[in-house]
């Protein structure tokens, strides 16, 4: 069995959460949220806040990487513990949280299809992993522009569109 240095196995965990990252939560969700939460006028009223954003989960419901975000985000409004758009703590929560799940799956998928010492051995390394990463530091750089993906090109409708020649 190969084994991996530990920074290996958190920049591979680090890009992955990005990765699903990217694919769940789209640009628009994102200014969606930030329009709701960063509003100071509309942080003062808790209660409709929740509102919003309950809505926000109903219109999602098939995505649960967003229905989990927006777990955190009802969370931190009905606790008061956003004094201000706190995107960072809510999408740090969120990996925290997704990582965590990951590592159940893989707990569950190692102990039922393996008998050997090694399957104690890679939860134990992807434990101490999900430990070392800097979730924070994740947070912020899921908001950076450079790490989004980029936008979709636009959908071709017409019978003159054709197959775009590179």
């Amino acid at each position: 069995m190969q084994t991996f240095s530990m920074d290996c196995i958190i920049s591979k965990f680090k890009q992955t959460l990005i990765i699903d990252w990217n694919k769940a939560i789209s640009e628009d969700f994102l200014e969606e949220i930030t329009a709701i939460l960063g509003n100071p006028t509309l942080t003062i009223f808790n209660s409709y806040v929740s509102e919003k954003l309950e809505i926000l989960k109903k219109e999602y419901s098939g995505n649960q990487y967003v229905k989990l975000f927006l777990e955190y985000a009802i969370f931190s409004v009905q606790n008061d513990e956003m004094k201000s758009c706190d995107l960072d703590e809510i999408i740090c929560n969120t990996l925290k949280d997704r990582a965590m799940r990951g590592l159940r799956q893989i707990k569950e998928h190692y102990l039922l299809e393996s008998k050997r010492s090694d399957a104690l051995k890679v939860i134990n390394r992807i434990k101490r992993c999900i430990e070392l990463l800097n979730f924070s530091d994740l947070a912020n750089e899921i908001l950076q522009p450079s790490t989004r993906r980029s936008s979709a090109s636009k959908k071709q409708t017409g019978l003159d569109d054709g197959v775009p020649l590179s």
